[in-house]
């Protein structure tokens, strides 16, 4: 067969790109998974306390959210959102006139709100009604994640013969640990 005989290694190859799809599956099972064979995610536990943003972000519903967290957290605390609430944000002005928004200076990747980094994901919700489209949190504190890095890949020659199927698994868990944070 061209799996045997092929000069690369089809199953190496089949799982570097098996890579791409389990992270694109647990970025989102951590902040929307249900915890039914995922992880249960940032948004759906219930002892999480989340201000809804509305239809508008304000600078002044931004700073409510900043003092909401504990000062013990706020130090390494991050925002999350996804790019189109990111859009929204960075025309915003304080009262004297300033964007709230700020981009690094040195890493134009990094970008803050009142000083507090903003990390993107496309999984958070748009800004809508009772949508939680802006999380602040100390996430590394928060959230646990238990993950086995590789991918079980299983070679099965004999059910489909003169097919080949691979069946791919790979184990990994997450949970809200400190909902304070």
């Amino acid at each position: 067969s061209i799996i045997d005989d092929s000069e690369i290694n089809i199953e190496s190859w089949l799982a570097e790109r098996l890579i791409d799809s389990f992270v694109r599956l647990e970025n989102e099972a951590f902040i929307t998974g249900d915890g039914t064979n995922k992880p249960k995610g940032l948004l759906k536990d219930t002892k999480v306390e989340a201000i809804a943003a509305g239809t508008e972000v304000t600078p002044e519903m931004l700073l409510k959210l900043i003092n909401s967290l504990e000062e013990g957290y706020l130090a390494n605390a991050s925002f999350l959102m996804n790019r189109g609430t990111l859009s929204a944000i960075q025309s915003l002005k304080d009262t004297t006139g300033r964007f709230i928004w700020q981009q690094s200076l040195t890493d134009p990747l990094k970008q803050s709100v009142f000083g507090v980094p903003i990390v993107i994901s496309s999984h958070m919700p748009e800004i809508g009604a009772d949508s939680l489209s802006i999380a602040i949190g100390d996430f590394k504190s928060a959230y646990k994640i238990v993950d086995r890095s590789e991918i079980n890949l299983i070679r099965d020659p004999y059910t489909d013969k003169p097919f080949v199927r691979f069946y791919s698994v790979k184990r990994v868990g997450g949970d809200v640990v400190n909902p304070l944070a």
